[in-house]
């Protein structure tokens, strides 16, 4: 099990073999919700997991996704400070996941130095990348933040054709079905992809 992970710690190894389990998930599966208390925190085998936050008003807004090998900085944090989760997660295609148990975040903390960088790390990332959503936010058009949103889901997923609407794609950029519609079309006219019934594909 532990062969794909980024641990060489032998008795960190042991621990996540004897201690963890495996879940499979299929795509748009919500596998984290709001005001939920986590029992394990997920680490990405394989798939992709995009985490999102919602305001009183049913706003939705995109904040990161969790490719392989990497956790949620924002479950870890719900575990650590015992506060139920802020945020929801869906699957974006079928996923594995390792499920550590959150009673363990702390203990390994303490025993596996490389636990405890692992956990740093993530933190580390999801800071950045909260950050360029700040940034995109704040200060790219709509047309930049579309391609780049593209992009990365074809990175993800390893497809040129994504399986996903207009109106999703406009709930994850805080725009409208119609914005996010005309701009894919002027996207298309410029040769950049093709559309089809809730599927895209890039050229």
């Amino acid at each position: 099990m532990t062969n794909t992970l980024p641990f060489q710690q032998i008795d960190l190894c042991n621990a996540i073999e004897n201690k963890t389990q495996r879940h499979t998930f299929s795509a748009e599966d919500e596998i984290i919700r709001i005001g939920q208390h986590v029992k394990v925190i997920p680490i990405v085998l394989s798939g992709a997991i995009d985490v999102y936050r919602k305001d009183k008003n049913e706003h939705v807004l995109f904040l990161y996704t969790i490719k392989p090998l990497e956790s949620c900085a924002m479950t870890l944090q719900s575990c650590y400070s015992n506060q139920p989760s802020e945020i929801f997660a869906i699957t974006s295609i079928e996923t594995e996941i390792l499920a550590v148990p959150a009673n363990l975040l702390e203990t390994w903390m303490n025993e596996f130095p490389e636990w405890k960088k692992y956990v740093i790390n993530n933190f580390s990332l999801r800071f950045k990348e909260l950050l360029k959503v700040i940034d995109n936010i704040s200060f790219h058009k709509l047309d930049e933040r579309l391609v780049e949103y593209l992009n990365n889901k074809t990175r993800t997923t390893g497809e040129k054709i994504l399986k996903i609407s207009h109106q999703a794609i406009a709930n994850d950029l805080n725009s409208s079905r119609e914005v996010v519609s005309r701009l894919l079309k002027q996207l298309e006219q410029k040769g950049k992809l093709t559309l089809g019934r809730n599927k895209i594909e890039l050229m």
